[in-house]
């Protein structure tokens, strides 16, 4: 298994340049990814056991925007999978994407910790 790269996890380079070098805006808007972010997971798992397949693909959209705005590439590439996965109808796709976001959403944060901590 290949370790993550962490310029995958998190575009640091691109992330901040979005936001103009401003630490400080990062910061606020990743706390306000990590508020928004228990709303949509539980609604992302919620449409899977249901099998409501327009709700979960629409969760995902929503959270995939939220995490490319914030650097989060891995993220956001889990979310477009999950989003194919729903728009087919592909039950055991979403399954297997939901534990992959879950994995990629802690690098994430691991990563997102250090650029708090400046």
């Amino acid at each position: 298994m290949n370790m993550p790269n962490a310029s995958r996890t998190f575009d640091r380079e691109n992330t901040l340049r979005r936001v103009d070098g401003d630490i400080g805006l990062l910061q606020r808007l990743y706390r306000h990814f990590l508020d928004e972010r228990p709303k949509l997971s539980r609604a992302l798992s919620d449409a899977l056991e249901k099998g409501d397949f327009e709700a979960l693909q629409d969760a995902a959209h929503s959270l995939k925007g939220a995490s490319i705005a914030i650097g989060a590439e891995a993220v956001g590439e889990t979310l477009l999978s999950l989003e194919t996965s729903a728009r087919t109808k592909d039950a055991d796709g979403a399954r297997r994407n939901l534990k992959r976001l879950d994995r990629e959403l802690e690098l994430f944060d691991r990563e997102m910790q250090k650029v708090l901590q400046e």
